[in-house]
């Protein structure tokens, strides 16, 4: 039994179909356990439970991130912890685990401040931090042709090809490019080292090994 504020969802329930749906809806995830997290206790308390079931744990924020299958593991559903703190004086904004982006650009705006932010309002913030992506802000005003819109985008294509580092962006890999060789090329070398020397530290055992997994350093 596992004891938590936020509600769990099992296959059966009423609420397990609208839990378990990522944002990808190429894939069908049957997981055994949503665990709807309130509080960072209750993602404690599914972190042992997974743990002590011998199970795969799963973190979706928005539902992005989950591309692959999360089938008989647990999830841990992130999305009711809110909440965004700007420091206007260190510009910088501390942010909880279900924040999108247009919470922080929503806080960070009355300071005259505006993080890095992709096309998508509703993608999780947290996420996008430790990405290592280059993001856009585009203005259009009145109508753009999708041939237009193509053309302007390689040209920009090609102004960025000399700067190009040959690695992968992490939403571009399929399931068949899972494998820990092709996801170290979504990180810089000095993002992946660290990401890989945080997981030794609190995730040895490998227990967050879905989604596009980063094993712990050995």
């Amino acid at each position: 039994m596992i004891e938590t504020k936020g509600p769990v969802h099992r296959p059966g329930d009423a609420d397990y179909d609208a839990r378990r749906t990522g944002y990808n809806l190429a894939l069908d995830h049957r997981p055994a356990l949503v665990v709807a997290a309130a509080d960072r206790a209750d993602v404690a308390a599914a972190v042992r439970y997974a743990a002590a079931h011998g199970l795969a744990v799963a973190v979706r924020a928005t539902g992005h991130g989950v591309s692959v299958p999360t089938d008989g593991q647990l999830v841990i559903d992130t999305s009711g912890l809110d909440g965004v703190t700007v420091d206007p004086a260190a510009r910088t904004a501390t942010v909880r685990a279900g924040v999108r982006r247009r919470d922080v650009l929503a806080a960070a705006a009355p300071h005259g401040l505006a993080p890095l932010s992709g096309s998508n309002p509703d993608v999780g913030a947290v996420g996008g931090r430790d990405a290592g992506y280059l993001a856009f802000s585009t203005a259009m005003i009145g109508p753009v042709g999708l041939d237009a819109l193509r053309a302007a985008h390689s040209a920009l294509h090609e102004r960025l090809r000399p700067w190009a580092t040959g690695g992968t962006f992490a939403n571009f890999l399929g399931l068949d490019d899972a494998g820990p060789a092709t996801v170290r090329t979504a990180y810089p070398e000095p993002l992946h080292r660290r990401l890989t020397g945080l997981k030794a530290v609190y995730d040895p055992g490998n227990l967050f090994r879905l989604n596009f997994n980063i094993p712990p350093a050995s």
